[in-house]
Protein backbone atom coordinates (compact mmCIF):
# COMPACT_ATOMS: atom_id res chain seq x y z
CA UNK A 1 0.00 0.00 0.00
CA UNK A 2 1.57 3.51 -1.21
CA UNK A 3 0.59 6.55 1.29
CA UNK A 4 0.74 9.96 -0.64
CA UNK A 5 2.76 12.51 0.67
CA UNK A 6 4.37 16.13 -0.41
CA UNK A 7 7.08 17.60 -1.08
CA UNK A 8 8.09 21.46 -1.14
CA UNK A 9 10.73 22.42 -3.57
CA UNK A 10 12.57 25.21 -4.07
CA UNK A 11 11.06 27.26 -7.03
CA UNK A 12 14.19 27.04 -9.39
CA UNK A 13 14.20 23.45 -8.46
CA UNK A 14 10.70 23.02 -9.96
CA UNK A 15 11.58 25.03 -12.65
CA UNK A 16 14.24 22.70 -13.77
CA UNK A 17 12.12 19.52 -12.89
CA UNK A 18 9.82 21.16 -15.44
CA UNK A 19 11.95 21.19 -18.67
CA UNK A 20 13.18 17.50 -17.77
CA UNK A 21 10.19 15.55 -16.31
CA UNK A 22 9.44 13.55 -19.55
CA UNK A 23 12.82 12.68 -20.07
CA UNK A 24 14.00 11.29 -16.19
CA UNK A 25 11.23 8.75 -15.48
CA UNK A 26 8.62 9.00 -12.47
CA UNK A 27 9.66 12.04 -9.92
CA UNK A 28 7.90 10.44 -7.41
CA UNK A 29 9.98 6.97 -8.17
CA UNK A 30 13.09 9.44 -8.07
CA UNK A 31 11.89 10.73 -4.36
CA UNK A 32 11.27 7.17 -3.33
CA UNK A 33 14.89 6.18 -4.02
CA UNK A 34 16.34 9.27 -2.41
CA UNK A 35 13.69 8.80 0.82
CA UNK A 36 14.67 4.84 0.83
CA UNK A 37 18.55 5.98 0.67
CA UNK A 38 18.14 8.65 3.23
CA UNK A 39 16.59 6.30 5.61
CA UNK A 40 19.02 3.15 4.98
CA UNK A 41 21.95 5.63 5.88
CA UNK A 42 20.13 6.81 8.87
CA UNK A 43 19.34 3.01 9.84
CA UNK A 44 22.99 1.68 9.17
CA UNK A 45 23.81 4.45 11.71
CA UNK A 46 21.48 3.74 14.17
CA UNK A 47 22.75 -0.32 14.20
CA UNK A 48 24.24 -2.16 16.79
CA UNK A 49 26.83 -3.77 14.95
CA UNK A 50 30.39 -3.90 14.25
CA UNK A 51 32.19 -0.39 12.73
CA UNK A 52 33.21 -3.21 9.65
CA UNK A 53 29.58 -3.81 9.19
CA UNK A 54 28.76 -0.66 9.24
CA UNK A 55 30.92 0.56 7.03
CA UNK A 56 30.29 -2.41 4.59
CA UNK A 57 26.37 -1.68 4.23
CA UNK A 58 27.54 2.35 3.89
CA UNK A 59 30.13 1.54 0.78
CA UNK A 60 27.33 -0.65 -0.74
CA UNK A 61 24.54 2.32 -0.53
CA UNK A 62 27.36 4.69 -1.90
CA UNK A 63 28.23 2.16 -4.79
CA UNK A 64 24.54 1.95 -5.60
CA UNK A 65 23.85 5.49 -5.57
CA UNK A 66 26.90 5.97 -8.01
CA UNK A 67 25.75 4.14 -10.04
CA UNK A 68 22.63 5.11 -10.56
CA UNK A 69 24.51 8.68 -10.96
CA UNK A 70 26.56 7.51 -13.44
CA UNK A 71 23.74 5.79 -15.71
CA UNK A 72 21.71 9.66 -15.49
CA UNK A 73 24.77 10.83 -16.17
CA UNK A 74 25.01 8.49 -19.59
CA UNK A 75 21.53 9.30 -20.05
CA UNK A 76 22.03 12.92 -20.09
CA UNK A 77 25.22 12.26 -22.79
CA UNK A 78 23.15 9.95 -24.98
CA UNK A 79 20.47 11.81 -25.87
CA UNK A 80 23.19 14.95 -26.57
CA UNK A 81 25.07 12.20 -28.93
CA UNK A 82 22.31 10.65 -30.61
CA UNK A 83 22.27 13.33 -32.87
CA UNK A 84 25.01 12.36 -34.43
CA UNK A 85 24.12 8.38 -35.11
CA UNK A 86 23.70 7.22 -37.97
CA UNK A 87 20.02 4.60 -38.82
CA UNK A 88 22.58 1.41 -38.76
CA UNK A 89 23.97 2.87 -35.33
CA UNK A 90 19.94 3.17 -33.87
CA UNK A 91 19.46 -0.06 -36.08
CA UNK A 92 22.02 -1.83 -33.72
CA UNK A 93 21.53 0.02 -29.98
CA UNK A 94 18.02 -1.98 -30.51
CA UNK A 95 19.47 -4.83 -30.72
CA UNK A 96 20.69 -4.34 -27.05
CA UNK A 97 17.23 -3.94 -25.54
CA UNK A 98 15.68 -6.99 -23.64
CA UNK A 99 12.48 -7.10 -21.22
CA UNK A 100 12.79 -8.70 -18.35
CA UNK A 101 11.42 -8.80 -14.38
CA UNK A 102 13.07 -5.43 -14.16
CA UNK A 103 11.31 -3.89 -17.22
CA UNK A 104 13.59 -3.03 -20.09
CA UNK A 105 17.45 -3.36 -20.25
CA UNK A 106 20.45 -3.05 -22.02
CA UNK A 107 22.92 -5.93 -22.89
CA UNK A 108 26.25 -4.89 -22.82
CA UNK A 109 27.49 -7.99 -25.43
CA UNK A 110 30.68 -9.13 -26.73
CA UNK A 111 29.44 -7.51 -30.41
CA UNK A 112 28.84 -4.21 -28.55
CA UNK A 113 32.12 -3.95 -27.08
CA UNK A 114 33.63 -4.84 -30.02
CA UNK A 115 31.65 -2.14 -32.31
CA UNK A 116 32.90 1.08 -34.03
CA UNK A 117 30.55 3.00 -31.71
CA UNK A 118 31.69 1.28 -28.53
CA UNK A 119 34.84 2.49 -29.32
CA UNK A 120 33.59 6.15 -30.77
CA UNK A 121 31.61 6.25 -27.07
CA UNK A 122 34.62 5.06 -25.24
CA UNK A 123 36.80 8.06 -26.79
CA UNK A 124 33.84 10.65 -26.58
CA UNK A 125 32.84 10.27 -23.04
CA UNK A 126 34.47 7.14 -21.30
CA UNK A 127 38.22 8.34 -21.75
CA UNK A 128 37.57 12.28 -21.27
CA UNK A 129 38.36 14.80 -18.76
CA UNK A 130 35.76 14.19 -15.21
CA UNK A 131 35.74 16.14 -12.09
CA UNK A 132 33.93 13.46 -10.21
CA UNK A 133 36.78 10.66 -11.47
CA UNK A 134 36.20 7.95 -14.55
CA UNK A 135 33.03 7.23 -15.10
CA UNK A 136 31.54 3.48 -13.59
CA UNK A 137 31.49 2.08 -17.07
CA UNK A 138 28.69 -0.34 -17.34
CA UNK A 139 25.88 1.85 -15.92
CA UNK A 140 27.14 4.95 -18.00
CA UNK A 141 27.16 3.04 -21.09
CA UNK A 142 23.50 1.33 -20.36
CA UNK A 143 22.72 4.91 -19.76
CA UNK A 144 24.01 6.36 -22.94
CA UNK A 145 22.50 3.61 -24.74
CA UNK A 146 18.71 4.13 -23.10
CA UNK A 147 19.52 7.89 -23.71
CA UNK A 148 20.50 7.58 -27.25
CA UNK A 149 17.53 5.22 -28.17
CA UNK A 150 15.00 7.60 -26.24
CA UNK A 151 15.85 10.16 -29.05
CA UNK A 152 15.53 8.21 -31.96
CA UNK A 153 12.43 6.93 -30.84
CA UNK A 154 10.76 10.56 -30.24
CA UNK A 155 12.51 10.67 -34.19
CA UNK A 156 10.96 7.83 -35.65
CA UNK A 157 7.55 9.50 -34.37
CA UNK A 158 7.81 12.27 -36.49
CA UNK A 159 8.88 10.88 -39.46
Amino acid sequence: MAIRTHITLPEALYNRLQLVKDSIGSVSGICQKAIERAVAMEEINRKEISGMDKLVERLRLEMEEAAENWHSQGIEDGRRGAINLSLRDFKFLETLEYTDYDGMNINLSREFYSSELFDSIKEEYLEGDWDNGKPDEEPYLKGWIEGAISIYREAKERL
